[in-house]
């Protein structure tokens, strides 16, 4: 939640701070102060009388620069900042919603290959990176633990529908990568990164080590963990996402 009204907050700055509100608020003043309409009588009386005085010299050419300035910042804002920004909001709400419907997916895999019964709501709370790790880490029997004994045994079937996944997920990052103007070079190169890691791990065989390296980033992504950091303690894609 907090998270959330902090990205609101940004996302406010953010708009009041660029080049097109800022461009407005100018323009709009400066035709305010250079117009041949009197100062309203509510005005007369404050500090604001000062501050919309005419210009000594070049009034009409000023009004006529600003107004033309704010009819055009009018226009590109109808007709491209606002679809733009549209479009851009339902393409990150389809990368969110895959997201979503990656790790389920992926989840009711991993329980399948342990065997044991499962519910929609086991599926749900394993997608809490807290929750996962309690689950996955237990011994279950002998020395290995779950997610060693799913790694072990990610093949056939299992090995398809789970690089099925990935390449799905792959695709609805690259759609985010060629369609989106990601600003934040930071959010934009972990993206870049995630996908040729995906891509890499596409045509993963039954092979050892090729499963191995498959195992350690699903265990990545779904626990938070990171060979750097160590455990996270937010979902680092799930936050790149709503970085967008």
């Amino acid at each position: 939640m907090a998270n959330s009204k902090d990205n609101k907050l940004k996302l406010i700055v953010k708009t009041i701070y660029s080049p097109i509100a800022l461009g407005f608020i100018i323009s709009l003043f400066l035709v305010l102060k250079s117009c041949n309409e009197p100062i309203p009588i509510f005005l007369k009386s404050s500090y604001f009388k000062i501050l919309f005085e005419k210009f000594l010299i070049g009034n009409t050419l000023i009004f006529n620069i600003s107004s033309g300035f704010l009819v055009s910042i009018t226009f590109y804002t109808i007709l491209v900042y606002l679809p733009e920004r549209q479009r851009k909001k339902r393409i990150k709400k389809r990368l969110n919603l895959q997201y979503k419907y990656f790790k389920k997916d992926v989840l009711t895999l991993f329980l399948s290959v342990e065997t044991y019964p499962y519910s929609d709501d086991i599926i749900e709370e394993l997608m809490d990176q807290d929750k996962f790790r309690l689950h996955f880490n237990k011994k279950n029997g002998d020395s290995q633990n779950k997610w060693q004994q799913v790694v072990n045994r990610l093949e056939g079937k299992i090995l398809i529908s789970l690089l099925t996944e990935m390449e799905i997920f792959m695709t609805e990052i690259s759609l985010v990568l060629n369609n989106v103007d990601i600003e934040n070079e930071k959010v934009f190169t972990f993206f870049k990164t995630l996908s040729q890691q995906v891509y890499r791990l596409k045509n993963t065989t039954n092979d050892y080590d090729e499963i191995k390296s498959l195992g350690r980033f699903l265990y990545e992504v779904f626990a938070g963990f990171s060979f750097i950091d160590g455990y996270r303690k937010e979902d680092i894609i799930q936050s790149m996402i709503d970085s967008i």
